[in-house]
Parts: structure tokens; sequence; C-alpha cells
């Protein structure tokens, strides 16, 4: 069953339409998220990004997966700059830095989830939406989709694009990315590292909803465990790293759940 989990979005930020620029629904144990914006290509204003992170920070209870995606032929491209140039920026560094918390706490709603948040990538994924797709645990990317950081080409250094990536792509990757502005595709953006895998754009849907219903199998323990896991692992030394998968292993292996 299908259930649509209201949003809470500062409706000041545009009147009238905030609350519907968002949507989530949960179903059988999976969140569902839209990026609900499609006429202007998903951009995100700073009040769209916190409502994502909240969503994606608060599931509902038992739920095994989080999938992010856009709606309409574009997944995200990017920042919403008109409605940031209205704001204006600010004149101090530190209230800038402020301001930019709401992107960096974005980013770090996706690593710090105890389960998997999925991306799920057609069409654009530029400058803030590229980020954002690579951020997913897993991003499935339709074989037409492209990836861009466009930011240098417009005098701007990413700093948080960059900071989003640094753990999903290797560092040539990341320099030619940022360096060269050029849009990669699908096929690219998995050897790269910001995509799992490219499929026929005809497949994306049914290849999610296989992916949701193995999810929807698999005991929440060992997916909160391998998720725990991935978090922790790669910025340990090889022995904690072991340790670590030795602990994980007898303990949620050895736990009424899972049956061996």
């Amino acid at each position: 069953m299908i259930r649509r989990i209201p949003t809470q979005i500062n409706a000041q930020s545009s009147p009238g339409t905030m609350p519907e620029l968002i949507t989530a629904s949960a179903d059988q144990q999976i969140f569902c998220i839209t990026l609900n914006r499609p006429s202007e290509g998903n951009v995100l204003t700073d009040a769209m990004v916190a409502e994502l992170t909240r969503l994606v920070s608060q599931p509902p209870a038992n739920t095994k997966a989080i999938v992010v995606r856009g709606a309409g032929p574009d997944f995200c491209l990017g920042r919403d700059i008109p409605a940031l140039k209205k704001e204006g920026q600010p004149k101090e560094a530190l209230a800038l830095r402020e301001r930019n918390e709401t992107i960096f706490r974005g980013y770090n709603s996706f690593r710090s989830s105890p389960i998997p948040v999925i991306t799920v990538v057609q069409g654009r994924a530029h400058g803030f939406g590229c980020a954002l797709a690579a951020m997913g645990d897993i991003t499935l990317a339709a074989a037409s989709a492209t990836f861009r950081l466009p930011e240098m080409a417009h005098g701007i250094m990413p700093g948080m694009a960059m900071s989003a990536l640094v753990d999903r792509v290797p560092r040539k990757g990341l320099l030619y990315l940022t360096y060269s502005t050029r849009e990669v595709d699908a096929q690219r953006a998995v050897v790269l590292g910001l995509a799992s895998q490219s499929i026929a754009d005809a497949e994306l849907d049914d290849s999610v909803a296989e992916l949701m219903n193995t999810l929807r199998h698999a005991p929440m323990a060992a997916i909160r465990a391998v998720k725990e896991y991935t978090r922790a692992a790669f910025t340990m030394d090889i022995s904690a790293a072991s340790d670590l998968a030795r602990n994980l292993h007898a303990t949620v292996n050895s736990s009424s759940e899972l049956a061996l």
C-alpha cells in the first residue's frame, strides 16, 4: 500500500506551491522521495534542500531503503541560482558558511542514513544535481543520462560539490569533472564512480523495482550492518576494517532475524 507522506517546506520561498515541490510516499518498506519541479529541471532552493534532508533523515519506521529521483525529463539541474541571487550573498564569510550548511547537512544526511539511499537518474544531473546523484549509496542511471559539474565555467570553485564526490570519485576523475566542466554520459559516469550502473532507458523503472524487491526481502539487521560497515571501513586501516567486519559478521549473522 502506498502512503503519501506530507512535506513541510517554508512556503515563503514560493507562495502556494512549495509543499508540492518535493513529494514523498512509503510503499512496503521503501520510502520514495521525488524532486517535483520538472518544468525548471528540478532545481532546488535551499528550503527544498532542507526538506530533502529532513525526509532522508526521518523516513517512516521500518523503512529498508530510500529512493530519490526527479520528476520529468531531468534528475536535477542544480540549485536555484535566481533565488540565491534574490536572497543576496552574505558579506561576512561566517554568515556565508552558515548559509551553506544547508547543503553540507544535505550531503551528510545521505552518508549518515542507517539504511541505503538509492538515487535514480534520468536526463541531466548537473551541478548540485550531479553531486546529489553521486551521493546515493547506489546510483542507477538511464543510458541517456548525463552528469556535469559546470561551476568552473561560471567562475565558481565547486567546493561543496567536490566534498560530496571526494569519497565517491577517484582523484583523476574528480579533477577531470571539475576542471573540464564537460558533460559525461552514463557509461562514463559508472567508470568514474558517479553511478553504479547504466541501464537502458526503457528498463530503468523495472531495474529500480527489482532492486527494491530484493531489499524488501533482505533482513533489516543485515541492511543496516552493510551501511554501517561501508560508512566506516573505507577510512580505516585494513586491520581495523577487518576487525569491524569480524564483529558485525558474528553479531548480525547470529541474530534471530537471520537464518543461516
